[in-house]
């Protein structure tokens, strides 16, 4: 697969001592790859973060087609960063965004608005809601909380519904999660009332977890408006 147009290849903890790397050659046009050696489940992971890395290596083609790694996979290294990727694609287009963030403690926002000419794209953006709020804006009490919970599939629709109502936005991307603060609910909206959304569990201390979130919801949210093709 490839993101950002670079290469990536992902390895089975599995794999054979005789697989061979030949076939893999077609994917690298350049003399020398850089990457990242690490350990993971890609049944529940398909985002690697800085952290996760266990080291960084450089090898040529002949090197990496006779790499025989046991209980690792690679992936290559070089990338835009998050939110400059998310921007790339909107940049050129009167694209609008809501963004309700419960999750990051301001992180999602703050690494999107480093970028000057970000702000014209936000047409929302609220980062905490208390119950007060909840049940007078969005209708939500404790007898829909009880019957639905704070981190559903249907508690995120409802608040990005409704930020989209409100600030005549294109898109809309509420990220929320559970009371342990390890599973994080990210759900993107757009106008036209289709949707998608994703559960992902983050590990790590207070400050990491709020930057893999914020990571997460960036490039969710960037594959979902590229699906659009505006």
């Amino acid at each position: 697969s490839f993101v950002y147009d670079k290469p990536i290849v992902f390895l089975p903890e599995e794999i054979k001592e005789n697989f061979s790397f030949e076939s893999l050659k077609k994917l690298f046009n350049t003399q020398k790859q850089t990457i990242g050696i690490f350990e993971g489940n890609l049944n529940t992971q398909n985002t690697i973060f800085a952290d996760e890395v266990y080291s960084v290596v450089e090898l040529n083609k002949q090197e990496f087609e006779e790499l025989n790694f046991n209980k690792t996979k690679i992936f290559t290294y070089d990338a835009l960063s998050c939110h400059t990727a998310l921007y790339s694609v909107i940049s050129d287009k009167s694209v609008k965004i809501s963004i309700i963030d419960l999750s990051s403690g301001g992180f999602f926002v703050s690494k999107l608005m480093s970028i000057e000419n970000f702000k014209k794209h936000i047409a929302l953006c609220i980062e905490s809601l208390n119950d007060k709020t909840l049940e007078y804006f969005f209708g939500i009490d404790e007898n829909y909380k009880k019957r639905f919970g704070s981190f559903s599939e249907t508690f995120a629709k409802e608040l990005s519904s409704f930020s989209l109502t409100i600030s005549d936005a294109d898109f809309a991307i509420t990220i929320t999660n559970n009371s342990e603060f390890d599973k994080f609910l990210f759900f993107v909206y757009y106008k036209d009332n289709s949707y998608n959304f994703s559960i992902r569990e983050f590990k790590g201390s207070y400050m990491i977890v709020r930057q893999k979130v914020a990571a997460f919801a960036m490039l969710f949210l960037r594959e979902f408006i590229l699906s659009k093709n505006l």
